[in-house]
């Protein structure tokens, strides 16, 4: 017999938890995806040149912070840039 799988799933109180955390970060206007994307690499390119890319593209950076996939592409190609700056 297979022992049983750690399924977690979230009661309502949390799902609901997480709804308004989500609806806290909304703005009236956000960047999709394909937008923040297409900034990613003056984003990248400002963090690694020591600026703070938050001031220069706030709008990314909120975006960043509730897109896990962009976030992740973020992350990657930081470490790509990074490598090939070493």
């Amino acid at each position: 017999m297979n022992a049983p799988q750690n399924t977690h799933r979230p009661d309502a109180h949390e799902l609901w938890r997480k709804f308004l955390r989500m609806l806290s970060l909304t703005r009236e206007r956000e960047l999709t995806c394909n937008e923040a994307q297409a900034l990613l690499d003056v984003y990248v390119d400002l963090e690694l040149a020591g600026e703070n890319p938050q001031q220069v593209l706030p709008d990314v950076a909120h975006h960043l912070r509730i897109c896990p996939e962009c976030r992740e592409e973020h992350d990657a190609l930081l470490k790509i840039l990074a490598e090939d700056a070493s």
